[in-house]
């Protein structure tokens, strides 16, 4: 049976990592240590969704959390697996016995393949001793998937230079802000950096080339939403088939959601000084 409680260190507080987390990234970080997700080998599956509801935080929230857990080196994510590992894990949480052990391993080898998982158990002198007594390595726990793509990575350094494709460098928030000002886009540079960089700049699973295009797709996206959401919560342009013909659209003074075109919005005006 699994522990029910975990150990840390007190001397993460005075750790220059931890210390140079903000107050919302050092509860995350807490969490990930403690998560009634967690497990007794310090690695597991945590969507995005569960972080929300547990911390209720919003997702640009956990987005920068995650940013600054994994800049920091306190934590490693798979953003296609949602595997989370924690290097260090072991040096306070040992099994106590070969069962536990057993049991650690075991559950090390059932989640799902990706880097985050490898790199943990490669840079984890425990893991390494006890995969090595079962005659495993953590080259084990690479998928299908990341097997291709470092033959392709492989094959990319076997070209030319000149047949190499512009290998793929991550924006600076500052580089978002000018391209948007150059071109008149109207975007969070922020919030879209954290976006992209929780999902390690993946569109779907293609590596993203190009992010400017990404900024443009972006920017769409944000000019239709808006629009969709005037046309379904303005009353005057579902009753515009009944007849209406109001021009200009206010929002009403007392619910935003509510839309409303110049003689609505004075009727309604009127209707509430009549009350």
């Amino acid at each position: 049976m699994a522990k029910k409680y975990r150990k840390l260190s007190p001397y993460i507080w005075t750790d220059p990592r931890f210390l140079a987390l903000d107050r919302d990234g050092r509860l995350f970080m807490v969490y990930l240590w403690t998560s009634p997700h967690s497990t007794p080998w310090g690695a597991y599956i945590l969507p995005n969704l569960y972080v929300v509801a547990d911390l209720a935080y919003t997702t640009r929230q956990v987005c920068r959390c995650w940013k600054q857990s994994i800049d920091s080196g306190l934590a490693l994510r798979c953003d296609r697996t949602h595997v989370v590992c924690l290097p260090g894990w072991f040096d306070f949480n040992t099994p106590e016995n070969a069962k536990s052990a057993a049991a650690c391993v075991n559950g090390l080898l059932a989640l799902p393949a990706c880097p985050a998982l490898t790199a943990y158990c490669d840079e984890t002198p425990w893991i390494r001793e006890r995969l090595a007594n079962s005659h495993r390595t953590a080259a084990e726990l690479v998928g299908p998937e990341q097997e291709q793509e470092q033959e392709q990575e492989q094959e990319q350094e076997q070209e030319p230079d000149a047949a190499r494709p512009a290998r793929f460098v991550v924006p600076t928030v500052e580089e978002i802000e000018a391209y948007c000002q150059q071109d008149g886009y109207q975007i969070d540079a922020q919030a879209f950096l954290d976006n992209y960089h929780s999902k390690g700049w993946l569109i779907g699973t293609t590596p993203m080339r190009d992010w400017k295009a990404a900024v443009r797709n972006w920017a769409r996206r944000e000019q239709t939403m808006p629009r969709q959401r005037q046309e379904t919560t303005h009353p005057c342009a579902k009753r515009h088939v009944g007849g209406c013909s109001g021009s200009g659209v206010h929002r009403h003074a007392g619910d935003p959601d509510w839309w409303l075109c110049d003689a609505h919005e004075t009727q309604s005006r009127s209707a509430r000084v009549g009350q």
